[in-house]
């Protein structure tokens, strides 16, 4: 499992990090796919609201019981122009396909198994997450003052971004 790479005795497993991704960058060759890299990083995931009917690649982030955390697609085609500076010659956009690929998966301590499908749902690549040596994070140093109150955070561990917490109880409390 991950939570070893992530130094967080407060953080629940089963909750996104809002700032640590799952880099997964890769490339398809002759229908094979080639892991180029995989760790974790600093950064925001990347947006999951993709709804492709055609030419597209699947990545599924699976828990450890085999619960979806996510998934993304990722086009394989896109439309090029083959000339742009001369309008008056332009012609008709070509499909071109796409073989490199980077994500940024919205990481959680409890995920365990990565998958890669085609747009008919055939298994093309599936990795276990345990067989990496992803960098060490350290959300407490790296985080706190960012003026966002993260999941790994709260009033006792970062005053500076999670101070209305305090505020919130005190309104609960006197009425």
């Amino acid at each position: 499992m991950l939570e070893m790479f992530i130094f967080s005795p407060l953080l629940p497993n089963d909750k996104p990090i809002s700032h640590v991704a799952l880099l997964f960058q890769f490339e398809t060759k002759e229908d094979k796919i080639n892991v180029n890299k995989i760790d974790l990083v600093e950064n925001y995931p990347e947006k999951t609201e993709n709804s492709y009917t055609e030419n597209f690649l699947e990545i599924q982030l699976l828990d450890t019981e085999g619960k979806l955390i996510v998934k993304i697609q990722k086009p394989t085609t896109r439309l090029a122009l083959l000339d742009f500076d001369n309008p008056d010659q332009a012609t008709a956009p070509i499909e071109e396909k796409i073989n490199e690929f980077i994500s940024l998966l919205p990481y959680q301590p409890n995920a365990d198994t990565l998958i890669v499908k085609d747009d008919n749902g055939n298994n093309l690549l599936t990795l276990k997450l345990k067989d990496y040596n992803f960098s060490k994070i350290d959300l407490h140093q790296k985080l706190c003052g960012n003026g966002i109150c993260d999941i790994s955070e709260n009033y006792l561990s970062c005053r500076k971004d999670c101070s209305f917490q305090l505020k919130e109880f005190i309104n609960r409390i006197v009425p």
